[in-house]
């Protein structure tokens, strides 16, 4: 019961949440050379040594780990707000309580993911530009 409870809630968070960005639908998809050709120069660093397929599976690779981590955070989100926010099984929707706080905990989640994630680029532009 806990589960099928657990799946509708997170449905609910995703779509309450008004600033994430929501994925578009592709007309058609791209073949994976192609995204893989598209990705930013910088996510693959200095591999200008490489030959072209190497490449191709680096890019095919790095995008595969944001997938997964990106996926971790948001199933570690869901977890989470549910567990501090959710108490009762009374009903089949949350009451305004607990909607007010999942809101708050994923806003304040998501918000504190993104200065993290800031700092770190701060950190490694500090590492990569000599002194």
């Amino acid at each position: 019961m806990r589960h099928i409870c657990f799946a509708s809630f997170r449905d609910r968070v995703l779509s309450s949440l008004p600033f994430l960005p929501k994925a578009p639908k592709p007309s058609s998809p791209l073949p994976r050379a192609a995204a893989a050709a598209a990705m930013d120069k910088s996510m693959l660093g200095d591999l200008d040594g490489l030959p072209e397929e190497d490449k191709m599976r680096m890019a095919v690779m790095i995008e595969q780990i944001q997938i997964r981590d990106s996926l971790r955070m948001y199933n570690s989100l869901v977890e989470r707000c549910f567990t501090d926010c959710v108490d009762t099984f009374r009903r089949k929707t949350l009451d305004k309580q607990e909607e007010s706080c999942v809101r708050r905990c994923a806003e304040k989640f998501l918000k504190h993911s993104m200065r993290v994630g800031m700092r770190f680029a701060e950190l490694n532009q500090g590492v990569a530009t000599p002194d």
